[in-house]
């Protein structure tokens, strides 16, 4: 905010496009939704001013990654195609190509279009490797084995992961880090790896408390059902109610309707559903908050 402000002052309309930018990536890691919206949209304005097609090409495709959150994957797709146009420009560049592919790959995905998506993930794995960009790498090796995680595919899945975690170990990049350790244990469960899902899960949350990552609660949660499965009934209560506590933490509302879905599932997997009732309801109190937004 302070940045946008001077660089309102001193009329810097590119300084101020930048900063638009930076608002909105910190309103979407927050979930407001709406606020980062209207942030991505006043920086997209304000390239088209300056004809910048770089810029114009960073803007769609923030516009595009908001969509995805708000579930409008056509509206993703659109802005996406429009980045991915601006970024082949004269003035456009490749690393801008890439973040296009990648977000119109997600769109794709969630439109039930699997090979397209694989095709765009793919070339846009070729740029990062070609310009020597081992961090977004990374990320798109972490996309490719979640779209073999949604093919039914967790072998191979496991592969990418284990691809994208030790590039993110080498550069101590300990968020995205994280997440994938949760995505890692996921998938071993569907192989009824259970042992190693819990070693994996148990790696996530001790990397969330080292470093005060809000994904604990994703972890935990998933713990808390895998040993609800298990039958182990003292564990999996006490780390769904801990799942719980965590999200509420973050003030995250994604994070706080499904730490209480998960641990209403451990509680009706003991039966106890009175309490996983007023947990339900609590999750959809949350879920009705992020859809006002």
């Amino acid at each position: 905010q302070r940045a946008l402000g001077l660089a309102e002052l001193g009329d810097d309309l590119r300084r101020a496009a930048r900063a638009h930018e930076d608002l909105s990536y910190v309103d979407l890691d927050q979930r407001l939704l709406a606020a980062a919206l209207a942030q991505a949209s006043a920086a997209l304005a304000l390239h088209e001013r300056l004809g910048s097609a770089a810029g114009r090409a960073r803007a769609l495709e923030r516009l595009a990654v908001i969509f995805l959150f708000q579930g409008d994957s056509e509206d993703a797709l659109a802005a996406a195609e429009r980045s991915l146009a601006a970024a082949e420009e004269p003035g456009g560049n490749v690393a801008a190509a890439s973040l296009a592919l990648q977000v119109r790959a997600n769109a794709l995905r969630r439109l039930g279009r699997h090979d397209e998506a694989g095709a765009d993930f793919e070339r846009a794995l070729a740029i990062r490797r070609a310009i020597g960009d081992p961090r977004e790498e990374a990320w798109l090796l972490a996309r490719l084995g979640q779209l073999a995680a949604e093919l039914d595919r967790p072998e191979e899945a496991l592969g990418y992961y284990r691809e994208a975690l030790e590039i993110w170990t080498n550069l101590e990049e300990w968020r995205p880090a994280a997440w994938y350790l949760i995505e890692s244990a996921r998938a071993s469960e569907r192989l009824r790896e259970t042992a190693r899902a819990r070693e994996l899960y148990r790696a996530a949350i001790e990397l969330a408390e080292r470093i005060e990552l809000p994904y604990r609660s994703v972890a935990l949660g998933g713990l808390a059902r895998l040993e609800a499965r298990e039958g182990e009934r003292a564990a999996a209560l006490l780390d769904g109610r801990r799942a719980v506590e965590a999200a509420h933490g973050t003030d995250n509302l994604a994070m706080i309707w499904a730490a209480l879905y998960d641990l209403a599932e451990v509680e009706l997997a003991f039966d106890l559903k009175e309490s996983a009732l007023e947990h339900l309801r609590a999750a959809l109190a949350a879920i009705e908050a992020l859809r006002a937004e």
